[in-house]
């Protein structure tokens, strides 16, 4: 199944923000900040990301692992099927 994960993570424990890190760790993994559909292409919000061929378990593991990497722990996380059935607002590449 393809998956939505969309989360939220804590500071570092000097206050640093490590979403980038951990985003770009996820993305490492297969995970993608952008997805295409009839010949759009869907950027999502930031610390939203989406993959094919696995599980809500597995986004929800795969994201803690990564939290995990870099000393910084999930204060929300959601994952969830992602349907055929959904409405975007396309956006900008992230820059």
């Amino acid at each position: 199944m393809d998956i939505l994960i969309t989360y939220d993570l804590a500071p570092d424990f000097w206050g640093v923000n490590k979403n980038t890190d951990v985003k770009n760790e996820m993305k490492s993994l297969g995970y993608m900040e952008s997805f295409k559909s009839d010949g759009t292409t869907y950027t999502l919000p930031n610390t939203t990301l989406w993959k094919g061929n696995t599980t809500s378990k597995q986004g929800k593991n795969d994201l803690i692992k990564c939290a995990n990497k870099f000393n910084v722990k999930p204060e929300r996380l959601i994952a969830l099927e992602f349907t055929d059935i959904w409405a975007a607002i396309p956006g900008e590449p992230y820059k």
